[in-house]
């Protein structure tokens, strides 16, 4: 009888291939075949997962180990670890968004939809849209993720 994958099984087995366990250990943890973890590496894509969580560990690094001070330098860096590097562009409701579930407090007054005459505060605090994308990419950098381009604000 096969048993079913549950996504906490997924879970261990990705967090415990990244750790660098062997396939042997890895069965006798999840008590599951040899066999069984092989294809379930293959099935679910972890390889790729693995591969994909070493390479922002090492940009991660890199970020780090590097004198980086301005926005443009991090994206410059960035850019040079990344080999399939692509602008992730939002708008600024997605960027308030963003802020928003990382638990500050917007506040956003407009007199047009266009975001021409804005008026902005972040945690009581005015701020102006291109304050907006250097305060998402300073956390975005701290997490080692990719910068984010506001439409209308980021160059």
């Amino acid at each position: 009888m096969m048993t079913v994958w549950t996504n906490e099984d997924k879970d261990e087995l990705l967090n415990l291939y990244i750790e660098g366990h062997s396939l042997k250990i890895i069965a006798r943890k999840i008590d599951r075949s040899t066999s069984a973890i092989n294809k379930a590496l293959h099935r679910f894509k972890i390889r790729t997962l693995a591969k994909e969580h070493q390479k922002q560990q090492l940009a991660c690094v890199l970020l780090n180990k590097s004198t980086v001070r301005t926005f443009q330098q991090m994206v410059h860096a960035y850019k040079k670890q990344t080999k399939n590097y692509r602008r992730h562009w939002i708008d600024m409701e997605q960027a308030l968004f963003l802020l928003m579930r990382k638990g500050h407090v917007v506040e956003k007054r407009t007199k047009d939809c266009q975001f021409q005459d804005i008026d902005l505060r972040i945690d009581g605090k005015p701020f102006t849209p291109e304050q907006v994308s250097v305060l998402i990419n300073q956390q975005r950098e701290q997490e080692c993720m990719s910068p984010l381009y506001i439409k209308g604000v980021s160059v």
